[in-house]
């Protein structure tokens, strides 16, 4: 049943106040399952125009036929077409004791695209690997995709600098013959600089999530041309690449046709996977026609002179090849024999010992030898398969070696091809971010892709195959033990999911498929399984939950003592009282006020909606009457000691709110502080801003969550009111005006924030020489006797002086090769955590790939610099050897003391 609450207190009117603030979708349904209450966000985004009140439920929502429990799926029409939805449900009793049942709803709609995109290339994988006829395959799969994917599916290949059709497909028969008909009108230009020509020449997909009617008439000049894509009705246009290895030899293209169907993130990169799967069935179908023709080239050879027999007679050390053989081996064919040594020269000079050994044994003691090799004929190398036994002498003569010869240079040339494909197969594999394996009927694992690897720590096979069921949680392993058996036993696969344990022991949500591949007969002949890290979107459905009860109760609050004040002043006739009701009562309005604004921000940011106006101004001026304005109101002494007279060119507005919210919250965590210390000053190329405050403080484990949108430090979520907005909302203005912000704190002692934003910068280089760099923002050394590249990062830095500055490090190590960095942040000041992501992920493996070995750090004094730091070298843990030091002089010492590679 549902969760059943009673509130002697509250009536329903109660509950309505607090939903109809709230920004997710809210229905109430009376004993009969009828509809009396649907909150505006619900009204909005479900019902639109449609008459809901005083009508079942079930009229609008198609789902399971039973009472909601505690989570039920749901479906229902918006605009003729569906929208999937979680509903989650709990009955309430009020102080008049009726209960009415309140259904909490949210979309799911992009979920579940995502596992139904996932189906689509689960199905089209197992048509193109079970396939013998790819082009078949290619059929079966754009009938799936056609019409419920696209309106338009085309594969077309390069050749000869112009597409060929592979594939065309469209439900109307009629409109392929048109769309052929077009395409030869209006070939496509690959020289051209756009579209699916600037598909093949970058790799990069053409993706137009919206077409317009602008948009076609501003890329068609031809009149006839123009009528006629008009008339298609085009909506939304995804072309992705097909490679084979690091070609492009192809283009596959979605088109949809439909009102309002319009393509989004999810569908490209469905489109890019599929791609990726399709180039791969094409690679392995021309593999498997060159090995058909292989095939009848042998059938041929064996019977037009391409296998060579021979004698040898070792008595006399006579050696007689057939016509055939000495053509083979580009000799002149002698009848009567010649010596054996003329066809032993012949052999590839790395081939020759180990035939000469293997011949060996059966000529000496009798039997037969198999081998293949080598031989260079006429300069060129070509392969033999051999085959030889002895006979024994007549009459105490000695043993006649005889044999036959094979030219397998075609095959051995398919053979390596085909390795390559399946060297391919395994790069695609390890390149995907999913976990892959495959196991055999049996259910015994044979293959593993690198992310499992690197997931795991794990690098042996054997030993990954031993421990995979201890990595998933003591939690989830009953259900995926049992569930195992039964999806074996049924061949029909299954999806679960569940937590995996990382290599450094925490454990990650992974949503996890599995599936059989079947011969023509139905035999299983291979699982094939994938895992899908899910974890951030458990932890940000986990995260909303808990933000949306934390803003019930923060809106509840303030709406409860508004109406307990009106109670009052209704019942009051004493005017002195009366007013102070007003005042309490205007409060609470303005907190409800203030909180609800925090709201709208924060969806405006999300929505990329927010609206910037520069303009130039004294900062300081703008400083000062922000404290002002702040001072009338403030239970602190608002003191600004230095203030710097500059121009600076911005949102004033803005700004001012990250201002007003820094003093807010001084004010607001230090409840038993007087006085708030502000300065502003230059510093470089930077405007600085501090906030000093003399309350509670801020634990350094807690520093690095402060600016998330939902998070609020524990030992104050119950102290001091707010949804923890304010903060999220700072940085997102800083970081549109390409500035950022920072904390100093000590828990019990206070909390400095400060902010920066960018002036004018000059980073020209001072030094530029072959060894030596010296700008504003870096110095670098390079030691050519030590291996050593020594740097020094100074002041302010951002995401592109960052990358800036690390891209030249790459450049003085890969030219002056070096193997080991002292990487000096003593002088750093601030934040620069928006360059982690790229330094983990993608310089940090650009610096290995140059030749880095070891990586010595020196914090700098501020903590989050020290913040950004560890979480970039964690991203890219285990690629070099790192080690971090709050001294100079240690971290040149053990690099010094690193090994180094002989010469």
């Amino acid at each position: 049943m549902a969760v059943n609450y009673a509130f002697p207190m509250l009536n329903h009117q109660n509950f309505r106040q607090v939903y109809d603030q709230s920004a997710g979708s809210v229905i109430a349904l009376d004993g009969q399952g009828v509809i009396v209450y649907a909150n505006p966000a619900a009204v909005r985004d479900l019902f639109m125009d449609l008459d809901y009140a005083g009508r079942p439920a079930r009229d609008f929502f198609s789902g399971p036929d039973k009472e909601v429990l505690q989570e039920e799926e749901f479906t229902l029409e918006k605009e003729g077409e569906p929208v999937f939805v979680l509903v989650s449900s709990a009955n309430f009793t009020d102080t008049n004791g009726l209960t009415l049942t309140y259904w909490m709803i949210r979309d799911i709609s992009a979920l579940k695209k995502k596992e139904y995109l996932l189906a689509y290339l689960n199905t089209a994988t197992e048509e193109l690997s079970r396939a013998r006829d790819t082009k078949g395959a290619l059929a079966k799969i754009s009938q799936l995709i056609v019409p419920k994917f696209a309106t338009w599916f085309s594969i077309d290949l390069i050749h000869d600098g112009r597409l060929e059709e592979l594939v065309l497909a469209h439900e109307d028969p009629g409109m392929i013959r048109w769309a052929r008909t077009y395409r030869e009108a209006y070939p496509t230009d690959l020289k051209s600089d756009s579209g699916a020509a600037r598909v093949v020449k970058t790799g990069e997909p053409s993706f137009v999530p919206q077409v317009t009617e602008a948009m076609v008439r501003g890329s068609i000049k031809d009149p006839d041309q123009l009528e006629a894509i008009l008339r298609l009705n085009l909506q939304s246009v995804i072309t992705v690449a097909i490679y084979h290895k690091e070609t492009i030899t192809g283009l596959i293209s979605f088109v949809s046709s439909v009102t309002g169907q319009y393509y989004d993130e999810a569908d490209l990169r469905f489109a890019q996977n599929l791609a990726n799967h399709i180039g791969l069935a094409l690679e392995n179908a021309r593999l498997n026609e060159q090995l058909e023709h292989t095939r009848v080239q042998l059938e041929s050879a064996l019977s037009s002179g391409l296998v060579g027999t021979w004698t040898y007679d070792m008595e006399n050390d006579r050696f007689y090849p057939d016509q055939n053989l000495a053509r083979m081996f580009g000799m002149p064919y002698e009848p009567g024999g010649c010596s054996r040594a003329a066809y032993m020269d012949l052999l590839h000079p790395d081939d020759a010992p180990l035939i000469n050994a293997q011949r060996q044994h059966p000529v000496v003691q009798g039997g037969q030898y198999e081998t293949e090799y080598r031989v260079i004929v006429n300069g060129a190398v070509r392969w033999f398969f051999a085959r030889g036994q002895t006979r024994p002498g007549a009459d105490g003569h000695l043993p006649v070696f005889t044999g036959v010869i094979v030219d397998v240079t075609e095959r051995k040339a398919a053979e390596l091809a085909l390795k390559e494909s399946g060297e391919l197969f395994r790069f695609l594999a390890d390149a995907i971010p999913h976990k892959i394996w495959t196991a055999n009927p049996q259910g015994q694992a044979t293959y593993y892709n690198q992310g499992w690897y690197e997931y795991t720590g794990i690098r042996d096979f054997e030993e990954l195959r031993e421990k995979v069921w201890d990595i998933l949680h003591p939690d989830d392993r009953p259900v995926a033990e049992a569930e195992w058996p039964k999806a074996m036993a049924s061949g029909q696969g299954m999806q679960m999911e569940s937590r995996f344990r990382r290599h450094d022991g925490t454990y990650r949500w992974h949503l996890s498929r599995f599936s059989a591949h079947r011969d023509a007969e139905g035999h299983i002949q291979l699982w094939v399984g994938t895992s899908t890290d899910i974890h951030e979107q458990k932890e940000n459905e986990q995260r909303k939950d808990e933000f949306l009860s934390i803003a019930s109760h923060e809106l509840k609050t303030p709406l409860t003592s508004i109406k307990a004040f009106n109670q009052l002043m209704k019942r009051t006739r004493d005017e002195a009282r009366l007013a102070g009701f007003i005042d309490k009562s205007a409060d609470h309005i303005y907190r409800l006020e203030r909180l609800i604004n925090d709201l709208l921000d924060v969806t405006k940011i999300n929505a990329g909606k927010v609206v910037y106006t520069a303009e130039t101004f004294v900062f300081s001026a703008l400083l000062r009457e922000s404290i002002d304005n702040m001072q009338y109101n403030a239970s602190h002494e608002i003191i600004l000691e230095s203030a710097a007279d500059v121009p600076f060119t911005g949102d004033r507005l803005r700004l001012e709110r990250v201002i007003n919210n820094f003093l807010t919250n001084a004010a607001k965590y230090s409840p038993d502080g007087s006085r708030i210390l502000v300065n502003n000053f230059v510093e470089g190329d930077s405007l600085v801003v501090s906030v000093q405050d003399f309350g509670i403080g801020i634990a350094p484990e807690n520093l690095d969550k402060l600016f998330d949108r939902y998070y609020r430090v524990d030992n104050t979520a119950m102290r001091f009111d707010g949804l923890g907005l304010g903060l999220f909302i700072s940085a997102e203005i800083l970081r549109r005006h390409q500035g950022s912000f920072w904390i100093e704190s000590e828990p019990g002692k206070g909390s400095t924030f400060y902010f920066r934003l960018p002036l004018p910068a000059d980073n020209t280089p001072v030094i530029q020489k072959s060894t030596a760099y010296l700008d504003s923002k870096i110095t670098i050394n390079c030691l050519p006797a030590e291996h050593t590249l020594e740097v020094d990062w100074s002041g302010f830095q951002d995401l592109a002086s960052v990358q800036r500055g690390c891209l030249l490090m790459l450049d003085y190590l890969s030219r002056n090769h070096c193997d080991r960095v002292v990487n000096d942040n003593t002088h750093v000041q601030g934040n620069w955590s928006e360059a982690v992501e790229w330094v983990g992920n993608e310089w940090f493996p650009m610096m290995e790939k140059a030749g880095l070995k070891y990586f010595a750090h020196v914090f700098s004094p501020s903590t989050f610099s020290q913040l950004a730091a560890k979480k970039s070298i964690d991203i890219m843990a285990g690629i070099v050897t790192t080690q971090y030091f709050t001294d100079l002089e240690l971290a040149r010492g053990w690099i010094a003391r690193q090994p180094r590679d002989p010469a």
